[in-house]
């Protein structure tokens, strides 16, 4: 008995620290609530500086204002601003200065939030995943230049494929944001000019 008890014993001891590891393991591993992200191109910022970026499309949330980005090169700033919708006056919310590292670009203010650029052609639409480290995780915005009412198949096209390029698991199902304009309404169908052309017997 007296071995058997000094073998648990010895059992305890070497499984005590894995136990610990394991599990300090997975709570970092839960904590960490920004994954690193593969961007499709090493996307240049200061060549989408002087616009407005209107967030159209988002994922996972929907939010009920239209959020306009903006950059200034020249000292670094990154601006937040609002508008009711795709054409209401703008009104600024918030001011930050970046801090780069890799191809995240980190606001000085909220120093664990970040924004990335997946992809972009740097006239009309791109791809930002933005993030805060011990926040509700990743966030994905596809910004536009000027409002639309649907953005063009081929840009989707190029927005998905980034998607899966970055390591994304998650099905990703863009929700529309007050930023994009109403989609146009169909005439209905002119049913009796249809029936008077049928022929009769």
């Amino acid at each position: 008995m007296a071995y058997e008890r000094r073998l648990q014993c010895l059992k305890l001891i070497v499984l005590t620290p894995l136990f610990f590891v394991h599990v300090t393991e997975s709570t970092l591993a839960k904590g960490l609530k920004c994954p690193t992200i593969k961007a499709s191109m090493h996307a240049e910022w200061n060549w989408l500086g002087g616009q407005e970026w209107l967030e159209g499309l988002q994922y996972p949330d929907k939010t009920d204002i239209c959020y306009v980005l903006r950059y200034f090169p020249a000292n670094n700033t990154f601006a937040i601003q609002t508008k009711q919708g795709p054409a209401g006056p703008v009104k600024v919310l918030a001011y930050y200065k970046f801090r780069k590292q890799d191809d995240r670009q980190y606001l000085i203010a909220h120093d664990v939030k970040f924004y990335q650029i997946l992809d972009t052609d740097y006239a009309n639409w791109v791809l930002i995943h933005h993030c805060q480290e011990g926040g509700s995780g990743s966030r994905y915005v596809v910004a536009l230049s000027t409002p639309m009412a649907e953005v063009p198949a081929k840009v989707m096209k190029r927005v998905q494929d980034a998607m899966a390029k970055s390591g994304e698991e998650r099905k990703v199902t863009w929700r529309r944001s007050p930023c994009m304009l109403k989609k146009p309404t169909e005439k209905p169908s002119d049913t009796l000019s249809l029936a008077r052309r049928m022929p009769i017997g």
